[in-house]
């Protein structure tokens, strides 16, 4: 079984922050599983999920944040184990969804961890509820014992008092800018801290950009490779040759 704890002690949260306490699956199964599926995903995929801390501003000495949109008065901090063959995504999206805070959460499955957090915003249809603001952002798997060097970098940018945050949001966008530069890092091969959340976004759009080049690129080698006219195929190699031009232009901006 993966060990979070390197990761986790790379937060360096105060003590006082500190819970571990076992988070009951039916938390889960009454509150973020829209559907008998999920609901049943819950049950048979998750071997453990556990609150690790609270960050509230009395802890950590950051103020609230509030606005008519929502509020973060607390950050969560949860570990999820993961069953073999479990559909990874699904659940870190239902996990989300069902606790009624920003969460950050560390996923456990097989010998490596992923973190992924996600803005939450008051729901405009149901008074009270929460909803996701936009997508779930997750880093890249990490290796605990043995981390890559990007993955090295990214760790030590992340202990609470690195962090130059006025306000919980602002800490916890702190924390979404650092999994997108670790993403941009997995590229360039080099972590480097993104300077605020403008320029995340335009990283976040370069790495989307990239995503989308690839999964081009690859449709057109396999065209390419089982295309028998010679001119049909010459065309495809000028395409995939245009958009190899276009992706050396993206990775060079990130």
């Amino acid at each position: 079984m993966t060990d979070p704890q390197p990761i986790l002690d790379a937060f360096a949260l105060p003590p006082a922050t500190l819970v571990d306490r076992r988070v009951p699956k039916t938390l889960l199964v009454e509150n973020g599983a829209p559907t008998a599926a999920d609901k049943r995903l819950i049950q048979d995929s998750i071997e453990e999920l556990r609150w690790i801390a609270s960050l509230k501003p009395n802890l950590v000495g950051i103020a609230a944040w509030t606005s008519p949109q929502g509020s973060y008065e607390e950050i969560a901090v949860l570990t999820a184990t993961f069953r073999e063959k479990s559909r990874v995504p699904r659940l870190t999206d239902l996990i989300h969804r069902a606790i009624p805070y920003p969460v950050v959460l560390l996923t456990l499955l097989n010998q490596s961890a992923v973190l992924s957090l996600a803005h939450k915003r008051l729901s405009q249809a149901e008074s009270g509820k929460f909803v996701l603001e936009d997508e779930v952002h997750v880093s890249p798997p990490i290796q605990p014992e043995s981390p890559d060097d990007v993955a090295k970098r990214f760790l030590e940018s992340f202990p609470l008092h690195r962090q130059n945050a006025g306000d919980l949001r602002q800490l916890y966008q702190a924390w979404i800018d650092r999994i997108i530069a670790f993403r941009a890092g997995q590229v360039t091969g080099a972590f480097r801290p993104i300077a605020d959340s403008d320029a995340s976004a335009v990283v976040k759009d370069s790495l989307d950009r990239h995503g989308k080049l690839l999964m081009e690129i690859q449709s057109l080698r396999k065209q390419a490779a089982k295309e028998r006219q010679m001119n049909r195929r010459a065309d495809l190699n000028l395409k995939i040759k245009t958009l190899e031009l276009e992706l050396d232009q993206v990775k060079a901006s990130l």
